[in-house]
């Protein structure tokens, strides 16, 4: 999760999960995709990354904590300033696919994982 981001078009982002299951991107024969080629590069050695993107790895409590980032609307973004007077623009799962056949909707609703081949981060939870 990042409270700020320099894609142009978000505010923040917001990763309930890494990983990708695979796709057209991300296969045995292809490896293009953004989110997967950055888990390569800084995967093992930054902080906040899963540490495979082959398979999907749930992080508690940022949903929780990303919704309760303040509203923008009313503040100037002078480094964005066409975001000015929209909500706070959030990219969701921008490294990962939280929509692939392993992350059960209860998950994206701020439930347990029940995945059948994910795991769940040992990053601990924001004080409430």
């Amino acid at each position: 999760m990042s409270e700020t981001t320099p894609i142009s078009w978000a505010d923040s982002t917001c990763n309930p999960t890494m990983g990708c299951t695979g796709c057209e991107l991300w296969n045995e024969d292809r490896k293009t995709c953004y989110a997967g080629s950055q888990h390569v590069k800084y995967g093992q050695a930054r902080q906040g990354y899963s540490p495979t993107f082959e398979k999907i790895t749930f992080w508690p409590g940022r949903v929780e904590s990303t919704a309760k980032l303040p509203d923008l609307r009313g503040f100037r973004r002078h480094e964005k300033p066409w975001l000015d007077g929209s909500r706070r623009l959030i990219f969701l799962s921008d490294m990962g696919d939280s929509l692939c056949s392993p992350v059960p909707f209860e998950w994206l609703r701020g439930g347990q994982p029940t995945g059948r081949t994910a795991t769940t981060s040992s990053v601990p939870r924001l004080p409430a």
